[in-house]
């Protein structure tokens, strides 16, 4: 008789990421791991009076989705505020109004926070400043972010509290924007969140903060999500210990990877911490740096980001490199190349969203021996406004992962959110049915459905596991793995399920079942 188990799941389709496997049937699991993978007449004699046993029902089984870039609090942080997004409000005057409404049910001097404000996307096109914030109120601060997360709006209540005036410097990591010819700040700040915590402290009380952090968790795990990689550039100690505090009291179960912003990576040096240090299921990952260029120059300059990735290395620690712009992508693709002879780490350094990628500059990443983590989810949320504001010529190259594939450039999906839905299976549509120019399958589209399903789920999985060096430990359904599992009630066949509502109805975390929506 073989070994007890502490789980057996029987008569499923089992979508394992071994390379050349076909679809298995059934799986033991026991102390959090994967023990045996087979049909159900080898996993059967592994049973006994203590084993949980799961029918399947012919069910979709896949390894645990994991989301190698994305936001976690800031999902949760959008929960407690005012939706100021195109499909609530199409227009300035909308946003004013909706603001209002929550300032009349605000007490006088605490916060009013909105989130995902696109001035692209009301009519007309508007640019934002704390002017239109102050006709919301001037008697309560008000933090608004837009849909990027990388764009803060103040109130002039907000910016007395932060104490920023004309004589206020730029943070050495963002901006603060002034009116035309004068140093008087507008109230717009560009990747300036940890300068403006620095300054204004929480915004959100904790325990709210702790019951969104809760939901979001709910939320994730019901997407088949069983694992995130935090992308944030401000996070620091402060940010490590929250997650410590939520996974110990038990308001967070995914396992973590939690990005370093630049300006903390010697204090978790000094603490005796480096890429890959963990503690329970949070684990510390790489470097976060922002590269952009939407003021029209690099900043960092070239010179910049080559000594911060050189910094990096240094102190033991890979780096992820924000750059969506072609000329930010080319950029960090050369600076890891220059620098990749010379690392003395083994992990893949990262480009992030390398959302721009013409023909011309895809021989640069591929020399640069970095990791590229995108999000085709993008093309399913924006297919319709990328189709009106890209120049044609530019279309086949935003998100070109094909190109990618055939360049030996390894890649991994992930979602941005909360710019856009975690929901995995939104990429997944967009690569299985894009349509040109935005057809972005390594497959041809006659190529079986399911083995184009496997292409489009493995970036999500092993190949999210590649880029946060976790790939020995889970990503696929192989023996010895972490029993990290997700189930979708459907069996692979000539149609897909609608996306938006292709939920998990199990989700299981080592080994153990956190989301069970099983039919009876």
């Amino acid at each position: 008789m073989e070994q007890s188990v502490d789980m057996v799941m029987l008569n499923g389709n089992f979508m394992t990421n071994e390379t050349g496997q076909d679809l298995h049937t059934a799986i033991a699991i026991s102390n959090s791991r994967i023990v045996a993978v087979g049909d159900g007449k080898d996993i059967q004699s592994f049973i006994s009076g203590r084993t949980r046993v799961i029918d399947c029902k012919q069910f979709l089984v896949i390894p645990g989705f994991i989301d190698a870039h994305m936001h976690p609090f800031s999902i949760a942080r959008n929960t407690t505020s005012v939706n100021c997004a195109h499909n609530n409000t199409n227009s300035v005057t909308g946003l004013v109004d909706l603001l209002r409404v929550k300032a009349s049910e605000t007490r006088l001097n605490e916060w009013i926070l909105g989130h995902g404000y696109d001035e692209a996307l009301v009519e007309p096109p508007q640019k934002l400043d704390r002017s239109e914030l102050d006709l919301v109120s001037c008697d309560h601060p008000i933090k608004l972010t837009d849909r990027s997360g990388h764009i803060t709006v103040l109130n002039s209540k907000a910016m007395q509290l932060a104490n920023i005036n004309a004589e206020t410097l730029d943070p050495m990591s963002g901006i603060i924007f002034r009116y035309d010819g004068s140093t008087t700040p507008s109230g717009v700040f560009l990747d300036c969140e940890r300068f403006l915590k620095d300054r204004l402290g929480h915004t959100l009380d904790h325990r709210v903060f702790r019951d969104a952090m809760h939901n979001t968790n709910e939320h994730l795990i019901k997407y088949g999500i069983t694992s995130v990689q935090d992308a944030s550039y401000t996070n620091g100690q402060s940010h490590w210990d929250t997650y410590v505090d939520l996974i110990e009291s038990g308001a967070w179960q995914l396992k973590t990877t939690m990005m370093v912003g630049i300006d903390s990576i010697e204090q978790f040096k000094t603490k005796g911490m480096t890429f890959g240090s963990c503690h329970d299921r949070l684990r510390l990952g790489h470097t976060k740096i922002i590269l952009g260029s939407t003021t029209g120059r690099l900043s960092p300059s070239q010179d910049e980001l080559h000594y911060q990735v050189q910094t990096s290395h240094d102190l033991g620690f890979p780096v992820a490199i924000h750059a969506v712009e072609w000329q930010a992508v080319q950029a960090a693709a050369e600076v890891l190349g220059v620098l990749h002879d010379e690392k003395s780490i083994s992990r893949h350094d990262r480009i992030e969203h390398c959302s721009e990628a013409p023909s011309a500059i895809i021989g640069t990443i591929a020399r640069s021996q970095a990791m590229v983590v995108t999000q085709p989810g993008f093309l399913y949320w924006r297919h319709q406004r990328y189709k009106e504001t890209v120049p044609e010529d530019m279309q086949p190259y935003i998100y070109p992962i094909p190109k990618f594939a055939e360049n030996n450039i390894p890649y991994a999906f992930s979602s941005d959110a909360p710019v856009i839905d975690p929901n995995p299976w939104c990429g997944i549509d967009a690569i299985l049915n894009g349509r040109p120019p935005f057809y972005r399958g390594t497959l041809p589209t006659d190529a079986p459905l399911l083995s184009r399903l496997k292409a489009a789920i493995y970036p999500y999985t092993l190949g999210a596991a590649y880029s946060d060096n976790t790939h020995m430990e889970k990503g696929s359904i192989t023996i010895g793995k972490k029993a990290d599992l997700a189930m979708f009630p459907w069996s692979p066949g000539p149609h897909l399920p609608p996306p938006e509502s292709n939920y998990a109805i199990l989700t299981v975390i080592d080994g153990v079942v956190v989301h069970d929506d099983l039919p009876e």
